[in-house]
């Protein structure tokens, strides 16, 4: 069970926030989730996006978003302002891109939908604004900082309803 979300968890590359993971199931917030609505810490609401794709997502203090697939999957991760933990020890909310680039060894990378995704990083999208455009170079966003960061298993989003099955 999951019994608190500490805005400061370390982000793991690939795989989720402190002792939280890609691919746990809903079940493991229940006791967060009885324990926080009481505050109303956490709004909880279900979108069907325009891929078909039905999530339920489950907004925690306003810093983190939890979204679940049909079945219950934790698939994304998506922190937001006032979320306070590190990837790779340094990179924060609000880091520039420049500082991804002098952190680690970036050999591909692309823009798309504001998004900047590091090619040896596949599950690690990180939101620069909407404003920017697609396919910009380094030069172009080098000063840019980081509104939020995703942690996404495109394989659990691509996961269906179960069938209707009837006799």
């Amino acid at each position: 069970m999951i019994h608190n979300i500490d805005k400061d968890f370390d982000i793991i590359p690939e795989k989720g926030i402190g002792n939280i993971r890609l691919g746990t199931s809903i079940y493991y917030f229940q006791e967060l989730y009885e324990k926080q609505k009481k505050d109303q810490y956490i709004d909880i609401k279900p979108t069907i996006n325009p891929n078909l794709i039905y999530l339920t997502d489950v907004e925690y203090c306003d810093f983190v978003t939890f979204s679940f697939n049909c079945n219950g999957i934790l698939s994304i991760i998506t922190l937001k302002n006032g979320y306070e933990g590190k990837l790779w020890g340094t990179i924060t909310l609000n880091s520039q891109v420049k500082d991804i680039f002098n952190t680690i060894d970036v050999k591909e990378f692309e823009i798309e939908d504001g998004f900047l995704v590091i090619n040896n990083y596949t599950k690690l999208y990180f939101f620069l604004g909407e404003d920017v455009p697609d396919f910009s170079e380094y030069h172009e966003t080098k000063d840019l900082k980081i509104k939020e960061i995703l942690i996404i298993d495109k394989e659990l989003l691509s996961h269906r309803p179960p069938a209707n099955t009837s006799i």
